[in-house]
């Protein structure tokens, strides 16, 4: 064998050894630290988590243990706060979750932790995640705190923000001066439409005498629909020319 490939093998086994030893010193840690979260040792976590690195899963988990073993008398909202803001500043995931669905949003919700929610929402929390029972993190709010309260709001809020909706399957059908607008809508939560109407060129008309689900709130499904009286707002009517509905759907 040559001796250049002596060399190669021996330097792969070295890095082999030492990736291997990196790899066990990064799980000690990791346990280290989910075992501080655990305890309730937020200052040796806090100083554990400034003097080491850890990868996202590991920083998600220790985010998941402190919401979901906080309470009154282990460690106070602001305690849980700052452990968590600098969980989510190191790169934690946010949106992980146990085996049974749990998320840190959940757990939020539950301990009626406000400004943890809105840290975890502003860090890009799924505020449409939903555990094994089929409950989001704005259902266990509901259950635990008053309709009107900061957290619900917040969950609420964040699920407008969140929302996205398709259109699709359009079918108009002419009914004497008016034009009925059939369609389908898929979303997370009821949504508001609008008719978007365009003549020949692109140019825009204004659609003002419009009915059916315009103006309130539209429960996903099929076979939606939408009444424009065309004559009121186009009493000369194309001439001929080429004209474009579409159906737009969005939350707030």
């Amino acid at each position: 064998m040559k001796r250049a490939s002596i060399l190669a093998i021996a330097l792969a086994a070295i890095f082999m050894w030492l990736g291997a030893a990196f790899a066990e010193g990064d799980y000690v840690m990791g346990n280290q630290l989910l075992t501080n979260v655990t305890k309730g040792q937020i200052k040796e976590a806090e100083e554990l988590l400034g003097a080491h690195t850890f990868n996202e899963s590991t920083l998600g988990r220790a985010l998941l243990l402190t919401l979901s073993l906080a309470d009154s008398d282990s460690a106070s909202e602001r305690d849980v706060f700052r452990l968590s803001q600098l969980l989510v500043d190191k790169g934690a995931d946010v949106n992980h979750s146990d085996v049974h669905g749990r998320t840190p949003l959940m757990e939020a919700a539950l301990k009626k932790f406000e400004t943890v929610a809105w840290l975890l929402l502003k860090s890009g929390a799924n505020s449409f995640a939903i555990d094994r029972m089929g409950l989001s993190a704005l259902e266990f709010a509901k259950r635990t705190s008053a309709a009107d309260s900061t957290i619900v709001w917040l969950l609420e809020s964040a699920q407008q923000k969140q929302a996205k909706f398709t259109v699709t399957n359009l079918r108009l059908v002419v009914r004497g001066e008016s034009v009925i607008v059939y369609y389908d809508l898929e979303g997370p939560i009821p949504a508001q439409v609008a008719l978007n109407v365009e003549g020949a060129g692109g140019k825009g008309i204004d659609a003002r005498h419009v009915s059916g689900d315009i103006g309130k709130r539209v429960e996903p499904g099929s076979n939606r629909k939408i009444v424009w009286a065309l004559a009121q707002d186009v009493p000369k009517g194309f001439n001929g020319k080429e004209m474009t509905l579409d159906v737009l759907a969005f939350s707030e």
